[in-house]
C-alpha cells in the first residue's frame, strides 16, 4: 500500500499537497478557497468501520463541513455493490454503508461521474 500510495503522489507531481488523515476528514478540510481531491471515501468507510466509528454520523458531519467549503472538492469512491453479496458478515457490512455513503455524497454532488471500463459516464 505504501508503494501504490507513493506511486499516486509520483504521478501527481509537486503542484499537490498531500495530507494523510484517516479518520477525522472534517477536521482535515484545508481552510479557504483551493481545490481538494480526496481519495478516496471507500477507504475512509472502512477505516471508520475498523476503527468502531459511527460512520453515518461521521459521514453527514463530513458533508455538512464539505457543504460549507468555500474550495472545489472532488470525491474519489468505489461502486462495491455491483457484485454479489459477501458471505462474511464484516464484508456485507463494508458494502452497505460504502453503498449508503455513496449515495450521500451523491446526494451533495453538483456532477456525479462513474468510471466503467476507463470511459467516464456523467451520471449527474
Amino acid at each position: 500500500m505504501r508503494a501504490r500510495a507513493a506511486a499516486h503522489q509520483a504521478e501527481r507531481g509537486t503542484d499537490f499537497t498531500t495530507i494523510e488523515e484517516p479518520l477525522d476528514l472534517t477536521g482535515a478540510l484545508p481552510e479557504g478557497p483551493c481545490t481538494i481531491v480526496l481519495d478516496c471515501l471507500t477507504l475512509w468507510t472502512s477505516n471508520l468501520l475498523l476503527a468502531n466509528r459511527d460512520i453515518r454520523s461521521e459521514s453527514t458531519r463530513f458533508f455538512e463541513s464539505a457543504a460549507q467549503h468555500p474550495g472545489t472538492l472532488i470525491l474519489v469512491t468505489n461502486e462495491v455493490g455491483c457484485g454479489i453479496v459477501p458471505e462474511n458478515e464484516l464484508a456485507r457490512r463494508f458494502r452497505d454503508e460504502a453503498g449508503w455513503l455513496n449515495q450521500q455524497a451523491a446526494a451533495a454532488a453538483t456532477e456525479v461521474w462513474w468510471l466503467v471500463f476507463g470511459c467516464p459516464l456523467r451520471v449527474k
